[in-house]
Formats: structure tokens, C-alpha cells, sequence
């Protein structure tokens, strides 16, 4: 729901909610919280929600949502002690900034690859002299910067 000042608070305070919700459902009756289970049940039930509010919501909802996988990830067996970015390491996950760039990294890749419909030399160089590439063949030096508006229309 996006309201007449075109602000989608009110929609990502609802995913946050029912991500808190979804959180409270879990912890309370599972007892064995072994992490492939507990990382699998998260994956299903949860990260929806999570990945919704990561791509469309502003920054205070992003450190709610980082609160509510913070306390989700505490209660799997022998993560209660470890750092946010030690728990994301020892399940391999992506943080919720990794989560915010993924679709500006597959938007890339179809231009690249030329899936869309804009030209990748409108927006990239691509410079094949570079040797720091980590084996691939060329790398892309961006060219335009892009507003808003026409962000939404790739």
C-alpha cells in the first residue's frame, strides 16, 4: 500500500510486524533448535517478509528488521554468544545490505548479458585491460548515473 504522499511506510511496518510474528511462532515451540532447522524453518517462514522490507523500506526499518533476525538467530543452539556478522557467517548468510543490492546486481547482469532493453554501452565501459578481474574476461566502469525515476523504468 503506497499512500497519497507516495510512502510505503505503513506496508513495511505490516511485513516487519508479521516477520516479529512469524519470529514469536517459532521460538515458542520448537525445543531442539538445531541451526539446519531452525535456518530452514527461517528461510520459509520468515525471510519473506524479511527480503520484502530489505528492498522497499528506508534505514529505521532496516535496523528493526536486522533486531528482529538478531533475536531469531539467538535462540539457534550455541549462537546466542556469537556477533551478528559471526552468526550470518556460520549459517552463510547475507547481510540485510548484501540483501539491498542483489536486484541492482541482476538488473547489471541482464544488460550485460542483454536481456533488457537498454544498452549496456548507455551505461558502462567495458574495460578489458584490467587485470584484477578474479578470472573473468572484462570489467564494467559505470558511465551514467542514473536518477530515480529512471531506475524504475529498467
Amino acid at each position: 500500500m503506497i499512500t497519497s504522499d507516495w510512502k510505503c511506510s505503513q506496508q513495511c511496518e505490516y511485513a516487519y510486524s508479521e516477520a516479529n510474528r512469524v519470529v514469536a511462532v517459532i521460538r515458542r515451540p520448537i525445543t531442539y533448535k538445531e541451526p539446519k532447522i531452525m535456518l530452514s524453518v527461517h528461510k520459509t517462514l520468515v525471510r519473506p517478509h524479511v527480503e520484502y522490507t530489505a528492498h522497499v523500506c528506508g534505514i529505521c526499518l532496516i535496523r528493526k528488521i536486522k533486531n528482529c533476525w538478531k533475536r531469531y538467530a539467538k535462540t539457534i543452539i550455541n549462537m546466542g554468544e556469537k556477533t551478528y556478522e559471526e552468526r550470518l557467517k556460520s549459517l552463510w548468510l547475507w547481510t540485510l545490505e548484501e540483501h539491498r543490492n542483489r536486484p541492482d546486481i541482476i538488473e547489471v547482469l541482464k544488460v550485460y548479458r542483454e536481456y533488457s532493453f537498454v544498452a549496456l554501452n548507455e551505461l558502462f565501459v567495458i574495460d578489458k585491460n584490467n587485470k584484477r578481474t578474479r578470472g573473468h574476461s572484462c570489467k564494467l566502469k559505470q558511465v551514467a548515473q542514473l536518477s530515480q525515476r529512471d531506475r524504475a523504468t529498467l
